[in-house]
């Protein structure tokens, strides 16, 4: 595969997971109380609530950010692996809260999540 086609893609992918952690991590971080509750299977205290919206929203920028202005490229990979290490503890608290609805998605993020990993990876290395 030419390495622009692949570079595009994991850009392609790169967004999506970026816009995708913005939304949920501003949802747990700046709706209220009683919304943010209904938002999570488990009754999580709020503060751990806000404090993973947070998160979720350094990582969009984290997928993004470093690699678009070339400072730190490697941070992207990271945040992208991190935030498949989120999406892995969100399938298992849906998956023991039996609600597996939610699964296909988590899953579509984690492979977007590796596949961006690994790609960054090998993309990084080779220049």
């Amino acid at each position: 595969m030419n390495l622009l086609v692949l570079d595009k893609l994991l850009w392609g992918m790169q967004g999506f997971l970026a816009v995708t952690f913005l939304i949920a991590g501003s949802a747990k971080l700046f709706q209220s109380p009683a919304k943010v509750a209904r938002l999570v299977p488990a009754s999580f205290p709020l503060t751990f609530l806000r404090v993973l919206g947070a998160l979720e929203i350094l990582g969009a920028v984290g997928i993004v950010l470093p690699l678009m202005i070339n400072v730190l490229p490697v941070v992207t990979l990271v945040a992208a692996a991190c935030m498949g290490l989120v999406l892995l503890g969100a399938g298992v608290v849906h998956w023991q809260n039996k609600q597996f609805s939610k699964l296909p998605m988590l899953v579509v993020l984690l492979a977007l999540s590796i596949t961006v990993t690994v790609g960054r990876y090998f993309l990084l290395e080779g220049t």
